[in-house]
């Protein structure tokens, strides 16, 4: 996918985020008592969300390092 990404749309590509560390994909499984299925946690070892041009939206989705990191109480943005 990413390799497809990268030969057929270069701006998308370019605006995926690198991979999550695993440390934050087992933060977040706890964080939210439930953890991922196997399918979630290989593409998040590709890749971790991506960029956009609305920087409210402009972070990875799973990161403990990250101060905008809010567990259960953040909801989820609506398209």
């Amino acid at each position: 996918m990413v390799r497809r990404l990268q030969d057929n749309a270069p701006v998308s590509a370019a605006a995926l985020r690198p991979a999550a560390a695993a440390e934050d994909i087992a933060a977040a499984e706890h964080a939210g008592s439930v953890p991922f299925p196997a399918e979630l946690r290989t593409w998040l070892t590709i890749n971790n969300g991506v960029r956009t041009a609305d920087s409210t939206l402009d972070r990875a989705p799973y990161t403990t390092t990250d101060a905008s990191f809010r567990a259960a109480d953040t909801p989820c943005p609506r398209p």
